[in-house]
């Protein structure tokens, strides 16, 4: 007589762009999420018009790509990937999960001192990659959050290279919940979510670990809420375009 084998226990959540899916691959806790495909887009409950995300797969594939190269040519920890599927407007990326507690629910003010030293560290290491013209790891550049001005553009846009020092390689989306730690020794475990890494201008990228999620802090110690920061990043883009 078969016995049916049981099917593996999912757990899944859907936001307004992914669906989560906590699985079990070769015995490893995985994080597999996708992209949402067209079918899929919901209506915002405020304008109840569609929520239309064309960057969706694009920033998928990038992260992919960034967390291979950032394993292979730097120090910063990233989560190892168990699982890859593109279909084309699907997606799907599966990461180890490195366990570990969020740096935003680190309370203790010199605990989260030591990890800050570590993430100085690793934007700084991203930085001595550089790269002459404005990308990311696919086609279309894949802007940090705040930038809804040229997040969703579909084709490529045309910026002028910078030949001399070139443009850093920043992670785009570096705030607190990206960052896993070791609750013992604060060591950082794993930096996640690179959808939006790629080669920018410095003034676009915002390091937003040092004051909370929101919060931009600059080189002066004044702080900007990280929404209005994009307006002013986007600026710093619209002044470059050829």
């Amino acid at each position: 007589m078969l016995v049916p084998i049981p099917a593996p226990t999912t757990v899944t959540n859907r936001t307004d762009q992914k669906v989560y899916h906590d699985i079990s691959v070769a015995g490893k806790p995985c994080v597999v999420k996708r992209n949402l495909s067209p079918a899929e887009f919901v209506a915002s409950p405020f304008t109840h018009k569609l929520i239309v995300m064309s960057d969706l797969a694009n920033r998928m594939r990038n992260e992919k790509a960034a967390i291979d190269f950032v394993r292979e040519h730097t120090s910063i920890p990233v989560p190892n990937i168990l699982f890859y599927m593109d279909e084309g407007d699907r997606v799907y990326l599966g990461l180890e999960d490195v366990g570990g507690v969020r740096m935003d629910r680190v309370e203790d003010h010199s605990d989260k001192a030591k990890i800050i030293k570590q993430l100085d560290a690793f934007t700084a290491e991203l930085a001595t990659h550089r790269s002459p013209e404005i990308k990311s790891f696919t086609p279309a550049p894949c802007f940090p959050f705040a930038l809804t001005r040229y997040r969703y553009k579909a084709s490529p846009t045309s910026f002028a290279k910078c030949l001399i020092e070139g443009y850093p390689l920043c992670h785009g989306d570096l705030h607190e919940a990206n960052v896993m730690v070791d609750p013992q020794t604060m060591q950082v475990k794993a930096v996640l979510d690179w959808e939006h890494c790629g080669y920018y201008p410095p003034e676009i990228d915002a390091a937003r670990y040092k004051s909370g999620s929101n919060t931009v802090v600059h080189p002066d110690g004044s702080t900007t809420d990280y929404l209005d920061f994009g307006d002013k990043a986007s600026e710093t883009l619209d002044k470059l375009k050829v």
